[in-house]
């Protein structure tokens, strides 16, 4: 049984359980977790290849989510996650 209705408890291939998006969002407000902080910071994403802009919070935004789910534990791990889940486009890629 779950403390969430919503979360069946089924565990992934690495052990860990499920989470949905609402349930970080539940955990994040009801069970704030202090000094919580992402790794990769601006001038990561720049050297990445990312054209700073309003995309930088929506990819800060997906880190910390991901992060506050305890899927990224380190800044190898926010960097390999980004680059498979929200690459710098091709016109990012020439600036």
């Amino acid at each position: 049984m779950s403390c969430l209705p919503c979360h069946r408890g089924d565990p992934l291939p690495d052990g860990r359980l499920e989470t949905s998006r609402h349930q970080t969002i539940y955990l994040a407000i009801f069970h704030p977790v202090e000094n919580v902080r992402l790794q990769v910071n601006g001038q990561d994403l720049l050297e990445l290849g990312y054209q700073s802009g309003p995309r930088f919070k929506k990819i800060f935004d997906l880190l910390l989510e991901r992060k506050l789910a305890g899927d990224l534990r380190s800044k190898k791990e926010e960097i390999a996650f980004l680059l498979s889940s929200s690459p710098p486009t091709v016109e990012e890629g020439r600036s």
